[in-house]
């Protein structure tokens, strides 16, 4: 999906996906970004196994720490500027997740970034320059023996217990204190 999406200019996809008409519609809460469908034309050769949003925040507003399973998702910084941090997801705990750090960068207009089981599966974005969207085109199901489409899981990333070798113990979190401690800056 990258290798793809660096390819197509930033004025053509914001064109593509209508981003001035949809922008709107994404109401820019107080503490966590907010998200709206954006439909996505056809395009010859790709399969439409996979849903388009476009993810809006303010200044210091976040997408909270959290890791997918079974899915993939790009993310394509639109607008604003972020600060973005990914981790590879080492080992699953009933409590915890294990975590190493893998990116920690500044992400401007047409920077990408993707996740997947296989890696950088857990994320966070805090916008620094806003307001701040990102296009993210998702893919779930990956496996369907699975039992399950998606599942998310978030994580306290400040309250980790740091291991050898850089790694991680971050402790499993619920949606709503996610966004307590993350969400707004």
């Amino acid at each position: 999906m990258e290798e793809l999406f660096a390819r197509v200019p930033l004025p053509d996809l914001l064109r593509a996906i209508d981003f001035d008409k949809l922008k709107p519609g994404i109401s820019l809460p107080d503490d966590r970004a907010d998200a709206v469908s954006a439909p996505f034309p056809e395009v010859e050769g790709m399969p439409r196994r996979f849903g388009t949003k476009i993810f809006g925040m303010q200044q210091g507003r976040a997408i909270v720490p959290h890791g997918h399973q079974n899915m993939a998702s790009m993310h394509l910084v639109l607008a604003g500027e972020f600060h973005l941090r990914h981790f590879e997801r080492v080992e699953d705990q009933s409590e915890h997740l294990v975590l190493r750090p893998s990116i920690d960068r500044v992400s401007k207009p047409g920077d990408l970034s993707s996740i997947s089981d296989q890696r950088d599966n857990v994320h966070w974005l805090v916008a620094t320059r806003g307001p701040a969207y990102t296009f993210d085109l998702i893919v779930v199901g990956l496996e369907p023996d699975r039992g399950f489409d998606w599942k998310m899981d978030h994580v306290d990333i400040g309250g980790a217990e740091r291991l050898n070798g850089g790694l991680l113990r971050a402790r499993r979190i619920d949606f709503d204190e996610a966004i307590r401690r993350y969400g707004k800056s």
